[in-house]
């Protein structure tokens, strides 16, 4: 199978941060009238220099940002009731950069080592966030999505690049030679005597990073669902 390059893009499609930033003198010490707690000046102190209050999915938040051209990094405290809370919402591991929001979730749009990676949170009302799903790609045409279930990877798949993160589709793949080989690992070692034959479908779940080897999920006639790796070139897209 021949991949095309293509570049990740951030999805432009999403609604930024709302702009309506709330027009406050903010200091190390204090923004809107509203004192900062020690941890959020901890994060200033850290390089969070540029200092603000806006709305984020209906709610209020203290935006503790970075000044890179690439990566705008923030770390963002809730407002409730006249108070900035102590803890952090999100942000306090660095990888909520390029803020961008949809109803009820915020998507972070960072660049790591080459690599864009699309962050998708559940925001909801009085509730921590939760990551629901990462894509991430480098200058490639499938994307690849990590879901989530409480803070621990659950399930992976690979996807159609797009602009918009709803537009992205599972990859399906058809075996294109009379016997494709399973492996246990993307490791010409680890070949298993299990096959399949031209015109077996699947879905891709994940790929080597040398692109050599693709993992996929396919139904034996036993009915339940298998995990395999096969050879780049013995299958299309389907």
């Amino acid at each position: 199978m021949t991949i095309r390059k293509l570049p990740l893009l951030i999805a432009l499609y999403l609604i930024g941060v709302c702009a309506n930033s709330y027009a406050e003198m903010c200091t190390e010490k204090s923004c809107g009238g509203l004192p900062l707690p020690a941890s959020a000046q901890q994060f200033i102190a850290n390089g969070y220099s540029k200092i603000d209050i806006a709305t984020l999915v209906n709610g209020k938040y203290l935006f503790l940002s970075s000044e890179s051209d690439v990566n705008k990094c923030s770390v963002i405290f809730k407002i409730e009731a006249g108070k900035i809370e102590n803890r952090p919402s999100a942000g306090q591991d660095g990888k909520l950069c390029n803020i961008s929001e949809t109803e009820s979730s915020v998507v972070s749009s960072r660049r790591d080592q080459g690599i864009w990676y699309n962050d998708v949170y559940q925001v909801a009302p009085g509730k921590p966030w939760v990551l629901l799903f990462t894509d991430s790609c480098a200058d490639c045409q499938q994307v690849k999505r990590i879901y989530f279930t409480n803070g621990i990877e659950s399930r992976k798949e690979l996807l159609s690049e797009g602009e918009k993160i709803s537009s992205r589709k599972i990859l399906n793949g058809v075996i294109s030679i009379q016997k494709s080989f399973l492996y246990s690992q993307p490791d010409n070692k680890k070949k298993t005597k299990a096959y399949l034959i031209k015109g077996d479908t699947f879905t891709l779940t994940d790929m080597s990073d040398d692109g050599e080897f693709y993992q996929i999920n396919y139904k034996p006639s036993t009915g339940k669902n298998v995990s395999r790796w096969i050879k780049s070139d013995d299958f299309d897209l389907n």
